[in-house]
């Protein structure tokens, strides 16, 4: 099962990347959502508590990423080393075996 997810989750990321927000349109997306979602919560834009649902929102999504990141980090390292960029040459399906 982790086989066939990473075969389909490598192609998905390269095609993402192609599809990726500039900072300043991925800051806005996140700004509007966040904004949506306090004002759901009942909190009024300017309050002590509408800053403190935007931060928990901010904050919570940075580890998400940071947390992704370090996860994508190990396993693209690994499949680099595993898929040719070592001695030993070796072929795709190996590599991500070998990085499991």
């Amino acid at each position: 099962m982790k086989k066939i997810s990473l075969i389909v989750l490598i192609p998905a990321l390269i095609f993402l990347s192609g599809c990726m927000m500039s900072a300043a349109e991925e800051q806005a997306y996140y700004a509007k959502q966040d904004h949506s979602k306090c004002i759901g919560y009942g909190f009024k834009q300017g309050s002590t508590d509408y800053s403190k649902c935007r931060m928990l929102l901010d904050q919570g999504r940075e580890e998400g990423k940071r947390a992704s990141s370090q996860s994508l980090g190990k396993t693209g390292a690994c499949l680099l080393k595993e898929g040719g960029y070592s001695d030993t040459p070796t072929t795709l399906g190996t590599a991500i075996a070998n990085c499991q």
